[in-house]
């Protein structure tokens, strides 16, 4: 990969001396940073180079202070966020660093997708990088280490601050996929901010079925049956998992199967 592919940025000077401020000076040196690190890391399979970054992640120790009165920060559906960028679930796929993302600055880390069960996902290669567009393919197939491994994950971190949100879903060979669901729910419910529940991964055969009208209710009716038994009644938002691109017949159905009088979460 060759430098002059990556994004020029220009830094604004001091205006008194014509040299970077102090604040500056660090943006400037992480950009250096990785503009050298870029092309090493495209020399790696596109999962390996992530599982470099992330173990890198992992090294770090988060002091960032999480301030929930700056310009950015907001409520939303009784949850109060730093500020609305957050890291959406992939990254962190077991729950091993949600602090370190929360101390890079993001205002939530969702981690996950979890199974009940741990899996392998898909044979590799299942991640490929569109250099062009920026972007990934993701075709993993919901690999990470089970749900009792990053409920202790999450437990092992309770009483500190900041938004981590759950995404659940079923695995790949399960019998009875309302029962995953319900399972994380009792599991997971206790140790995070929110819970995502996941019916649009393309890599799980049948999954979408759930997407279906009828099914979806059942399975929200269900899960909310069990944040109920496990956490009481109504204790913050609910938000389930869609598939891109959808239809206006699609977002009625979602409309209809999740009405906005039943929100839970803690």
């Amino acid at each position: 990969m060759k430098l002059r592919n990556f994004p020029q940025v220009k830094l604004p000077l001091c205006c008194s001396c014509n040299t970077l401020p102090p604040c500056n000076r660090w943006r400037y040196a992480r950009f250096v940073n990785y503009a050298l690190l870029r092309p090493l890391l495209f020399r790696l399979d596109a999962e390996t180079a992530h599982g470099l970054a992330f173990r890198a992640l992992r090294l770090q120790n988060p002091k960032a202070e999480i301030r929930y009165d700056g310009p950015l920060a907001c409520t939303v559906a009784g949850l109060q966020f730093p500020n609305p960028v957050g890291m959406a679930a992939g990254f962190d796929k077991n729950a091993e660093a949600p602090d370190a993302i929360l101390g890079m600055g993001f205002g939530y880390a969702e981690v996950g997708s979890v199974t009940p069960r741990p899996q392998a996902g898909n044979v590799r290669p299942r991640l490929f990088r569109l250099v062009e567009d920026r972007a990934v393919i993701n075709r993993m197939g919901f690999n990470n280490h089970g749900g009792d491994a990053a409920a202790a994950r999450l437990k092992a971190r309770a009483g500190r601050p900041g938004v981590i949100g759950m995404n659940i879903g079923a695995n790949k060979d399960s019998e009875d996929r309302v029962a995953d669901y319900t399972h994380l729910v009792r599991l997971m419910a206790p140790l995070c901010s929110y819970i995502v529940v996941n019916v649009s991964s393309p890599n799980t055969p049948g999954l979408r079925a759930l997407q279906d009208e009828s099914a979806l209710t059942s399975l929200l009716d269900a899960v909310i049956a069990e944040r109920d038994a496990t956490c009481g009644q109504g204790s913050g938002p609910r938000s389930s998992s869609r598939s891109p691109p959808i239809s206006n017949r699609q977002t009625s159905i979602r409309s209809r199967a999740s009405p906005s009088t039943r929100h839970w979460g803690r």
